[in-house]
């Protein structure tokens, strides 16, 4: 029965995510806003993680994530919207991709996934940024 609820509740905020994509169109200062905070290289030394952003002029943007390691690097390119001053990427089920939404405060940008472990229980898991 708790599943049933889980599965129930997943649905509908990837329904409503997908509508907020689709009923909020961002003006040309929101996206140029967006711009200034999100824009560039961004990087995370403790895991040697590296975000390289850029944001077209309807408010796509294209985020690539590489972690460098001594074995080959690790890279991920995903696409997010501006959602209310925020980069969101929805779920992806059909890839497997995980929810992903990131904010700035400062100097600092957080980058939050949320995705569900093994026994489907949810979980988020959030990483800091400063730029490079």
């Amino acid at each position: 029965m708790r599943y049933t609820a889980l599965i129930t509740l997943f649905s509908v905020s990837l329904c409503l995510t997908l509508l907020a994509f689709r009923s909020q169109p961002q003006t040309k200062a929101d996206i140029d806003l967006c711009r200034q905070r999100y824009e560039g290289a961004w990087v995370n030394p403790r895991v040697k993680r590296h975000l390289t952003i850029t944001i077209d002029k309807d408010g796509t943007a294209l985020i690539n994530d590489q972690t460098i390691t001594k074995e080959p690097s690790s890279v991920d390119a995903y696409y997010a919207k501006v959602v209310k001053g925020k980069l969101v990427s929805p779920a992806d089920t059909e890839h497997h991709g995980d929810y992903i939404e990131i904010r700035t405060s400062g100097k600092q940008l957080l980058l939050e996934t949320r995705f569900k472990d093994i026994k489907g229980k949810p979980y988020a898991m959030r990483t800091l940024f400063i730029r490079e």
